[in-house]
């Protein structure tokens, strides 16, 4: 058998040789139909993955008292582990959470009856996630919370929620996703830059920290959050630029007096600008504060037994 030349079997359009030439005018009507069914599935996907919970999540949006207390009279009969009314079971467990923290408990209970019945509403995983978390059972509202978001992902609250979560409970891999999550969307989050940078700075990671807290700090007016400036401070100093993360520790400093860690950062950073007499006077305050701190120990002996420091190089 001889070898030649590959032919293509269909004729094709020039300048696409992706695209058959079709010339039945019902081809192309089918053409078009198949077009049309696929654009209005991707429209259609795309709402529901930018669609927001339109459900009552703030006090301000909540029912009325007289509705809410007449929903809680009925909770008995529904809480009796007969009823299947599963549409009366999840307005029950909404009161209950409108109502507040004492009706935790039974809202949790008429909301899990419902999902147990096979109830497909997606607000049982806020309203869940929301009482779990409010009764320090962390881990059943973090699994609710992310069945939540797989409904709505925009929900930048939620996801922030979720990140606080995750880091409270030492999962900085998880925490940090959520985070990275909402600044793929809305890169300019103050909250979402903050955070992430603290899971980096935690991590020693000053090198990603900074520009998210420099990208923050420009958001917020120059204005950082409680110990904002002190990571960014340890970002200049990973980068061996001294007077710059002094500048940003005294920034901390001149708004929390009695954060031992500033008072640490400065002093070291003292240290390696020359400036003893006022490492000196930053050893002593901590040792004010953290007396038991071995590092402060360490140090305040050391100063205090030796002369009297000058500054070699002073600003």
């Amino acid at each position: 058998m001889s070898e030649g030349p590959v032919q293509a079997t269909l004729p094709l359009q020039e300048g696409k040789p992706w695209a058959a030439r079709r010339s039945s005018p019902s081809l192309q009507a089918a053409d078009t139909l198949i077009f049309l069914f696929f654009f209005l599935l991707a429209t259609s996907s795309t709402f529901l993955i930018n669609r927001k919970a339109s459900f009552p999540q703030n006090p301000k949006d909540f029912w009325s008292s007289g509705t809410i207390d007449s929903i809680l009279k009925g909770g008995p009969a529904l809480l009796d582990g007969k009823s299947e009314d599963i549409h009366g079971l999840i307005n029950l467990g909404i009161a209950c959470y409108q109502k507040g923290p004492d009706n935790y408990i039974e809202g949790l209970k008429a909301l899990e009856r419902a999902r147990y019945l096979g109830a497909m509403d997606d607000r049982i995983f806020w309203y869940t996630a929301r009482m779990y978390e409010e009764k320090g059972l962390t881990h059943f509202a973090l699994e609710d919370y992310e069945r939540y978001l797989r409904f709505y992902p925009f929900d930048t609250p939620a996801q922030l929620r979720v990140a606080s979560l995750f880091y409270k409970e030492g999962d900085t891999a998880r925490a940090l996703k959520h985070c990275l999550d909402v600044l793929a969307l809305w890169p300019n989050s103050t909250m979402a830059l903050y955070d992430a940078a603290s899971i980096y700075n935690q991590q020693g990671d000053y090198a990603k920290a900074k520009p998210l807290l420099e990208k923050c700090l420009s958001e917020m007016g120059g204005n950082l959050p409680p110990r904002g400036y002190l990571m960014l401070g340890q970002s200049y100093e990973a980068e061996g630029a001294f007077p710059k993360a002094l500048t940003e520790y005294l920034q901390e400093f001149s708004r929390n007096k009695s954060d031992v860690n500033v008072l640490k950062a400065l002093a070291g950073t003292y240290e390696k600008l020359g400036q003893a007499a006022d490492a000196q006077k930053m050893w002593g305050l901590a040792y004010q504060l953290a007396p038991r701190d071995p590092l402060v120990r360490s140090k305040y002996r050391k100063v205090a037994s030796a002369p009297k420091a000058k500054n070699k190089n002073k600003r």
